[in-house]
């Protein structure tokens, strides 16, 4: 079992974990690690691959003033490019871009690789404690493969470690749809004091898109003219660029809603974690506003290699 020691290890190779480990990197002198689970792409998308949006988009682009790995990547995986609130003032207009979200783990699987001080490895871990530290590490992290020591930790598990998933009154433990879950906080992070509170995500079905409808939407072609998130890139298009379309629901939409909600884990009782404010489920929005049937929806390509697109607005967790 290999006991090398890294100056710094990230456990989670999502977004958070390879921007960690890539600015970390910068310093020539640093050891880094990434550990993550071998079946799982690292930077991957699984909910609805874009970057920026109101408010997220100036966190992009002040990751790029800091070095950023996320900027350059949503740059090169970007199939549709738009400026949110063009009518409004300059404070509340934003990027988002549309990323093909089997490109953009390539690439960055590409450039991570590529990085001589960084290694990526791929294991399922089983356990972090204390070390001795006679070498200068602090933590021991225990793999199904090899024993890892390291100096600094950085944990950014995402929806991994202990997750669970739901639908409808379904529920088996995993970390994505069709991926095992990571070993719950309290045997990894034995004599750790650790914040044990977990959040709720949220994600809809994906629709083919042969069996939709465009001409019954309203198109939104990407604007060649939105800058690119990477300052040095101008306007440039490095993936063939798409439309989104966007439509609504319908009172049929609410009704089929309202009639169900013994079945809506957020409302039975069966989900107890926070969900994020931001993206409402089409749920909250129903019982929150009973007098409106009409809720937008954006039809939103997922890649452009495969048929599915992603109806942005009915995240769910109705069966």
């Amino acid at each position: 079992m290999n006991n090398k020691v890294y100056d710094i290890v990230v456990v989670g190779g999502g977004h958070a974990g390879i921007e960690a480990a890539w600015i970390a990197s910068q310093f020539d002198s640093l050891q880094v690690a990434i550990v993550t689970k071998e079946d799982v792409p690292i930077a991957s998308a699984p909910c609805n691959p874009a970057i920026g949006g109101v408010g997220k988009g100036q966190l992009v682009r002040e990751l790029d003033a800091l070095g950023g790995i996320m900027p350059k990547l949503a740059d090169l995986s970007a199939i549709q490019c738009r400026r949110l609130n063009e009518s409004k003032g300059y404070a509340v207009q934003s990027t988002r871009f549309q990323i093909d979200k089997d490109f953009y783990p390539l690439e960055a699987e590409r450039i991570v690789s590529s990085v001589s001080n960084i290694d990526l490895i791929r294991a399922n871990l089983l356990q972090i404690t204390d070390n001795d530290g006679v070498d200068g590490s602090v933590f021991l992290l225990k793999t199904d493969k090899l024993n890892i020591k390291a100096k600094k930790l950085i944990v950014t598990v995402g929806t991994f470690l202990d997750g669970r998933i739901h639908r409808g009154q379904e529920t088996e433990p995993g970390g994505r749809d069709g991926i095992e879950s990571s070993c719950g906080m309290n045997s990894i992070f034995s004599k750790i004091p650790i914040l044990t509170k977990l959040f709720k995500t949220g994600t809809p079905p994906r629709i083919k898109y042969s069996t939709i409808d465009l001409s019954l939407m309203e198109e939104q072609p990407s604007d060649g003219t939105v800058e690119n998130f990477h300052v040095l890139h101008g306007t440039n298009r490095f993936l063939k660029q798409v439309s989104c379309y966007k439509t609504n629901t319908s009172k049929n939409t609410i009704d089929l809603i309202l009639e169900n909600k013994d079945r809506s884990p957020i409302f039975n009782g069966q989900i107890t974690g926070v969900g994020p404010r931001y993206c409402p489920s089409i749920e909250d929005k129903a019982f929150r506003y009973p007098d409106r049937s009409e809720h937008h929806v954006f039809v939103e390509p997922e890649t452009l290699a495969l048929e599915t697109v992603y109806p942005n607005g009915v995240s769910t967790s109705l069966p």
